[in-house]
């Protein structure tokens, strides 16, 4: 299942979506959920009650969150999903290969919010290796794999031969962040694209 906010106010796109499952194929499902402060990656969250409902129903075995550490809805989906009282590792996705200014407002606010998502967090995906290294002087601690996010090789990776698995296990994955071309969701290998006649 992937997440997305229903509309997205940013320099390089502006997206308007229905609410509800905007698309569902054989294995997959997109749902978008009104937002509030869109078009910023970390301010934006969704409206609880909403969000709250979406994660019991779906019950995720992962939560991958594009928004990185300091991001205000990986906060709200780790705290909904411990009320729900959901078993789920988290994880997240940065670009971020540059260390930002800090101001007052970081010591009230956003320490805390990095903070807790960090200590919430079972492992991190970097963009690229200046990344990696910014996030080991915070001292993240956990797992931190780096992964471009531009493509795989299929000659390397390749689905398995006909019965080379015994038994077929089915996990469910929730993304979250933005539905647009730049997060490299519409080359994941279960979307398929209405092409039309």
């Amino acid at each position: 299942d992937i997440l997305v906010p229903t509309q997205w106010q940013a320099t390089l796109c502006n997206e308007q979506l229905p609410t509800g499952i905007i698309e569902e194929g054989e294995r997959y499902r997109v749902h978008a959920l009104p937002a509030y402060s869109s078009g910023n990656e970390v301010r934006y969250r969704y409206k609880f009650r909403q969000l709250w409902l979406l994660l019991k129903e779906v019950k995720p075995d992962l939560i991958h969150c594009e928004q990185g550490a300091s991001a205000l809805s990986y906060t709200q989906l780790i705290l909904c999903s411990k009320l729900l009282r959901l078993s789920v590792p988290f994880i997240f996705f940065t670009w971020i290969n540059w260390q930002a200014p800090r101001r007052w407002s970081d010591l009230l606010l956003w320490d805390w919010i990095v903070r807790f998502n960090t200590f919430h967090t079972a492992g991190i995906i970097a963009g690229n290796q200046e990344a990696q290294r910014l996030l080991r002087q915070q001292s993240m601690t956990c797992p931190i794999l780096v992964l471009p996010q531009l493509g795989v090789s299929h000659d390397i990776f390749k689905p398995k031969k006909e019965g080379a698995c015994e038994k077929k296990i089915t996990k469910r994955l929730l993304f979250v962040g933005r539905f647009v071309q730049e997060k490299g969701i519409f080359l994941a290998p279960f979307y398929e694209p209405d092409l039309g006649d």
